[in-house]
């Protein structure tokens, strides 16, 4: 098998690891950054972008150890329920040996967690099993909420975002219509059970303002919505390769965390954005005809 090729489900291609990851990040909350550095000031924008992205890839990494401690505590309830079938498991560790093997055996856990091991597709965990195994039931409904509320305000300010933009360029259409021409083919990629499909397409400034800190935090987080997909993401990748899905993931999350510093001051420093009020492609075109700008997309 060539080096890169498939080896099973999912992809074991780095180039379209990284787009996956890569793509799941980077989307309409990067344009309002030049305007939330105005806002916040430089230094300050700089230091909650990166702690955000710090706390917000930590997070996601614990889900994905989460997963595979559900998984790891489940084989090892079938193993134990084995153990007592055959009559080999008769009570809980009472000598100071047992208890200090239970001791070891949880480290070794841990260990496992770390550095997991290859799964089987029977094995995926969704966020919902997450927040059951925390929470029971009442976990796994306040899990699918959060996640299913916030995937809808997102797809929404893509809407929103798409169509302002479409009827900027094409005047007579007006942004209802654009946006019944739209919601087809977007509908059509929710039938998509795998990521694996998209990775191909994968002056002297204000310092710190602690008045705008809650407006520039709340777009900070927006730039990090692809945390609902980060599972997803792990299970894209091939069984032979998920075990390197951290080093992929964190190497990804910084090098979009220090494109959105970049973009955010320099985007600032260049234009000062003190006229802009709202994000559109149209009023980040200085200078380049709109011909210009569709040969670049």
């Amino acid at each position: 098998m060539a080096a890169g090729g498939p080896s099973g489900p999912g992809t074991d291609n780095s180039v379209k690891i990284f787009a996956n990851i890569f793509i799941a990040f980077i989307g309409a909350g990067v344009l309002g950054l030049p305007y939330s550095f105005k806002e916040a000031g430089i230094l300050e924008g700089s230091f909650i972008m990166a702690l955000v992205g710090f706390i917000s890839g930590k997070a996601m990494l614990l889900l994905v150890d989460c997963k595979y401690r559900i998984i790891e505590r489940n084989k090892r309830g079938e193993n134990l329920v084995g153990m007592k079938e055959d009559g080999l498991y008769a009570s809980s560790p009472a000598t100071p040996q047992e208890r200090q093997d239970l001791l070891k055996d949880e480290e070794e856990l841990v260990t496992r967690i770390k550095n997991p091991k290859i799964v089987t597709v029977g094995d995926e965990i969704s966020y919902g099993d997450v927040g059951f195994e925390a929470m029971g039931s009442t976990g796994r409904l306040f899990v699918d909420f959060a996640v299913v509320a916030s995937q809808i305000g997102f797809c929404c300010a893509y809407l929103i975002f798409i169509c302002k933009n479409l009827s900027d360029f094409v005047p007579s259409v007006g942004m209802v219509q654009w946006l019944l021409m739209i919601l087809p083919p977007i509908t059509l990629l929710t039938l998509l059970r795998s990521l694996n499909s998209l990775a191909f397409t994968s002056l002297h400034p204000r310092e710190v303002s602690l008045e705008n800190l809650p407006f520039f935090f709340v777009i900070a987080i927006y730039c990090y919505e692809g945390a609902g997909l980060v599972l997803s993401l792990e299970t894209s990748l091939a069984q032979s390769v998920r075990h390197k899905f951290r080093s992929y993931f964190v190497s990804t999350l910084v090098l979009v965390t220090s494109l959105y510093i970049a973009f955010g001051a320099c985007g600032y420093l260049t234009e000062k954005l003190s006229h802009v009020h709202g994000v559109s492609i149209r009023s980040l075109i200085f200078g380049f005809s709109r011909k210009t700008l569709f040969k670049y997309c």
